[in-house]
């Protein structure tokens, strides 16, 4: 049996993640001299001013080290200050300036128009429901890792060398 490219889902959404990631990053560096990353990160700190690098690794799920590399770009540009927590001094809290919240607004108002070119031949109905569905697969595939498989592969567990670390 082989997988069916055009039917399977989960490379269905990895394709158009990535186009949609790649070209809107190509054209937030051109215009705005930002990727993709930093664009999210700009996006949640406009919505919580009490965001934490670790609550943006979770949000965008992105790996710690690039974080902490998008956010110094960001602090380096004056994007973003870095603040110690007032009711924790360990706690750095990270808010956006206002050259941040203003490049924010620049980008948002490409972003959408990207939106637009994305879901073009779709109408509000069909939006609304890709929504909801995308919604219910951001949450199940929350809980991908915690299925159990072993009652899927054969009683002798197969061994070999590991191909590739999931990432």
């Amino acid at each position: 049996m082989l997988m069916d490219r055009t039917t399977f889902i989960p490379l269905l959404l990895n394709y158009v993640a990535n186009k949609a990631s790649r070209g809107a990053s190509k054209v937030y560096l051109d215009l705005f001299g930002i990727g993709i990353n930093e664009w999210r990160i700009l996006s949640i700190l406009a919505h919580d001013d009490t965001s934490t690098a670790n609550v943006i690794t979770e949000l965008i799920d992105l790996d710690g080290a690039a974080a902490s590399r998008n956010i110094a770009s960001l602090e380096r540009a004056g994007y973003l200050r870095r603040l110690v927590d007032a009711n924790d001094g360990r706690r750095l809290i990270l808010k956006l300036t206002p050259k941040g919240a203003a490049l924010h607004g620049q980008v948002l108002a490409v972003a959408l128009k990207l939106q637009e070119r994305l879901i073009r031949g779709l109408s509000e109905e069909e939006v609304t429901v890709l929504r909801r569905l995308l919604t219910l697969l951001r949450s199940n595939a929350a809980t991908i890792s915690e299925f159990d498989y072993a009652a899927l592969v054969p009683a002798a567990p197969r061994k070999g060398p590991k191909v590739s670390s999931g990432d």
